[in-house]
């Protein structure tokens, strides 16, 4: 038997989910900040949005620190601490959409439409097939194994959304 964990807490496959969501979330920032410093509001609202998805499943990931031995009370000020990240992420990003000053119900079907949120449901669908295999519903045999690399898959679909968005906000 080889050594080399590859589907186990803190193994490659996850190691691996944590840096795809890290380089999404790194490509959103850059992102957000290339719109923010060209004033347009509605795809930064939109990319504020959209960042808090790669931040909260980082700290899943990681267990909000219980996977670097935090102690309890490290964990939760990292919960807290990104529980307030992320809330202030959706109100600037809601606030933003208001201010907007395209129609908002036009601008609610684009982001609906968009190839970046197709990325981000069937990133959710793979998710959903990932719980499958984690707690074996549907009477499919759990396996840890298919769950991590269907987790891997919908990280990707993330990553993509991340890089539809900001490439979407630089053809501009």
């Amino acid at each position: 038997m080889s050594d080399l964990d590859i589907s186990g807490e803190n193994g490659f496959l996850e190691n691996a989910q944590f840096l795809i969501l890290v380089l999404a979330g790194v490509i959103l920032i850059r992102g957000a900040i290339y719109l923010a410093r060209n004033r347009d509001t509605s795809q930064l609202a939109y990319c504020l949005v959209l960042l808090v998805m790669p931040i909260v499943e980082a700290g899943r990931e990681l267990s909000f620190g219980r996977e670097i031995n935090f102690t309890p009370d490290m964990v939760f000020a990292c919960e807290v601490t990104l529980g307030i990240i992320c809330l202030f992420l959706l109100i600037s990003g809601f606030i933003l959409f208001l201010r907007s000053p395209e129609p908002k119900l036009s601008l609610l079907w684009g982001y609906i439409r968009d190839r970046s949120s197709i990325s981000i449901y069937i990133a959710i669908l793979v998710f959903a097939a990932a719980d499958i295999f984690e707690g074996g519903g549907f009477g499919i045999p759990r396996s840890e194994l298919a769950e991590e690399i269907l987790e891997v898959i919908a990280f990707c679909f993330i990553l993509r959304a991340a890089f539809l968005v900001t490439s979407n906000s630089q053809k501009t």
